[in-house]
């Protein structure tokens, strides 16, 4: 029986079928749209079969190719049988092109209608094994293909039809679902294979691009997973909060710190949504929530402090080396924010600013302080100021000149520091202290509204605590 949907102000019929994807705003069509009832002209249609046959061959070689290297099966049969389908039809010398891409079309949709049949079962992910990863990577390859191809043959439409964008981007949730859990099972599996993947799918594009695309999968692979049923269940919408919440804390996917805050609003959102439930109140405790926005106003806050830290001493920093400096604070590889007086024979003073990220990541019970409020933008806190002026006095009376130097994480090795290095365009070179040196009192601080930086002034060299 028929059931009644509102889809973007329109009453439209969607067909359920037992067990088949039901998305909350999708119409499943009854009957595919023809490659003719888009209005391509004639031209154009034998540009788009062109583009397909090109298209279609390229990828049957770069799967030939992977599946050498692969511990994972592709998708052979799928691609076979459209490139068959695709010269079955070959234009005519006579040039008539209204059915060239019939054949080709009904295969596209015929392959299509299995991927919007697809039950719960389908979209599941089991546990971590090697037939696990062949079928996800089948998945994941033969939705995409579908995608590309659709988007290829209706390209230049005059009458694109609605029902092909709702089928492109279903399958865009589909392709999103497979492969970010494909991507968590390739690292355990076939790491070789994971490594040469993200170097391609990172190829041209800033780091922000690939936190949105990586966000916008997240959001996809939910949507697909939680929108099988035509009305969520309490338990349901628990698991997905539970879900999207984990996603949040554990940042499984590698999306930059200072953007996990978009999933963190949506997290929120869906909060409020799940507590305004019209039938049955029904309530959800955050157990973690609160101690995720500590975390993300304290890295906010360590980024803050060094910046300010480094524009205070040094007055001809550059605007890209302070970018550089906090990229690696946000990617938690910089330990220590180091800051040296100078004189003719070598450092004098050392002023430096520590992080504990093994503090910072460890699970915190506990909410946000009352003083957690007083370290804000532009503040900087009692105990940074009392180091600071004190090496400012040391720098005036000994007419000292000052550089400034950071050090990693204790588990970053000689080998990953000079990546780091190169990439964040620094030298990095070792200090050589005065011999003679100064007689005064070391001082060694914790910020107590947050207690993940510290701070210390020293008057010799120092083993290094370097925090992992």
């Amino acid at each position: 029986m028929d059931q009644r949907n509102i889809n973007n102000g329109r009453d439209q019929n969607v067909i359920n079928q037992p067990g088949t994807v039901n998305f909350v705003t999708n119409v499943i069509i009854d009957g595919f749209p023809s490659i003719e009832s888009q209005d391509i002209p004639p031209a154009r249609k034998i540009i788009n079969y062109i583009g397909a046959l090109l298209f279609l061959i390229a990828v049957l070689c770069w799967w030939s190719l992977l599946n050498l290297f692969s511990k994972c099966a592709f998708p052979f049969k799928r691609i076979f049988a459209l490139v068959l389908a695709s010269i079955s039809l070959m234009p005519t010398p006579s040039g008539e092109s209204e059915n060239v891409l019939s054949a080709l079309w009904r295969e596209v949709e015929q392959q299509v209608k299995e991927k919007l049949n697809l039950t719960k079962q389908d979209l599941e992910i089991g546990d971590i094994s090697q037939q696990e990863y062949s079928r996800l990577n089948k998945q994941a390859l033969e939705v995409g293909l579908l995608k590309k191809l659709i988007e290829i043959l209706t390209s230049g439409a005059k009458n694109k039809s609605q029902d092909i964008d709702r089928v492109l981007e279903i399958l865009q949730q589909q392709e999103d679902h497979f492969s970010l859990n494909l991507r968590q099972v390739r690292k355990k599996i076939d790491p070789d294979l994971g490594k040469v993947q993200e170097i391609l799918n990172t190829v041209g594009k800033s780091p922000v691009e690939v936190d949105y695309e990586r966000i916008n999968a997240v959001l996809n692979s939910l949507v697909c997973k939680f929108t099988l049923a035509s009305k969520p269940s309490p338990e349901q919408a628990e698991n997905l909060l539970e879900e999207l919440q984990q996603i949040v804390m554990n940042n499984p996917h590698n999306i930059h710190n200072s953007r996990t805050g978009t999933l963190l609003n949506v997290l929120n959102l869906l909060k409020w949504i799940a507590s305004t439930d019209y039938s049955k109140p029904f309530e959800y405790e955050f157990k973690t929530e609160i101690d995720f926005a500590r975390k993300y106003k304290a890295m906010e806050l360590i980024v803050e402090q060094s910046l300010e830290l480094l524009k205070a001493i040094i007055a001809n920093i550059s605007d890209n080396t302070l970018d550089s400096i906090k990229l690696g604070i946000e990617e938690q590889w910089i330990a220590e924010v180091l800051l040296y007086g100078f004189n003719s024979k070598g450092a004098l003073v050392e002023l430096a600013l520590e992080i504990d990220w093994n503090k910072f990541n460890q699970s915190r019970n506990h909410s946000v302080s009352d003083g957690m409020v007083s370290v804000k933008w532009g503040n900087r806190p009692i105990e940074i100021s009392k180091i600071t002026n004190r090496f400012s006095e040391v720098l005036e009376s000994n007419n000292l000149s000052t550089e400034w130097r950071v050090d990693y994480r204790s588990d970053i090795d000689e080998e990953k520091a000079d990546e780091i290095n190169r990439m964040l365009g620094f030298n990095n070179s070792p200090v050589n202290w005065d011999q003679q040196g100064l007689e005064a009192q070391e001082e060694t601080r914790r910020v107590q509204d947050l207690s993940e930086l510290g701070v210390s002034l020293n008057f010799k060299p120092r083993k290094r605590k370097r925090y992992s």
